[in-house]
């Protein structure tokens, strides 16, 4: 798969991209043929290194197990080995932000989203990320770095916090919202 069609991890075959352009390497100026099963998704003549790329039509959600077979007028090649590259469109649910009140200063912020993703909170001017272990996540404002901006909370009163979940493939969600009250004033 191109770097282009390998959304989130380049590590994986786990792509956001419904039309993913496969790439590999055969006999020079050889006909080279995409499959799904027994279904052709595209046909390239490989370049003078071998070189081919082949842009599916749009495929579904889920697993493809691709093969390639190469041909010229001396015969046609076994199919490759298989590729599997799996898509996954669908954005993450909203991540949900469960702290809204704190009597601290720099209080930890928790939450949960789809377990696995990555987190990105911003509040007070600062941008924090961590990952939903297990479908849960917090961030503590006192010893976390954040990733963009400066904190600065409002110690008395009110502090908008949203949320963010990026998955995998690199599905964003929708933002998830919360006033965080922040009340550090003894009572009288």
């Amino acid at each position: 798969m191109t770097t282009a069609s390998n959304s989130g991890s380049t590590t994986d075959t786990l792509t956001n991209v419904t039309a993913p352009a496969i790439t590999g390497l055969a006999k020079a100026f050889t006909t080279v043929v995409l499959y799904e099963g027994a279904t052709a998704l595209g046909t390239v003549t490989a370049d003078a290194n071998g070189l081919w790329t082949v842009t599916t039509a749009s495929l579904g959600d889920g697993a493809h197990s691709l093969t390639a077979v190469s041909s010229d007028a001396t015969g046609t090649s076994s199919a490759s080995s298989t590729l599997t590259v799996t898509i996954d469109s669908a954005a993450p649910s909203t991540p949900v932000i469960t702290t809204a009140l704190a009597n601290n200063a720099t209080p930890t912020i928790a939450g949960t989203a789809e377990a696995g993703s990555t987190v990105t909170v911003t509040v007070g001017g600062a941008t924090y990320t961590t990952t939903a272990t297990g479908g849960n996540w917090s961030i503590n404002l006192a010893t976390a770095t954040p990733t963009a901006g400066v904190l600065s909370l409002n110690a008395n009163g009110t502090n908008a916090v949203s949320a963010t979940a990026t998955d995998a493939a690199g599905n964003t969600s929708t933002a998830g919202t919360q006033s965080l009250v922040i009340d550090t004033t003894a009572p009288r």
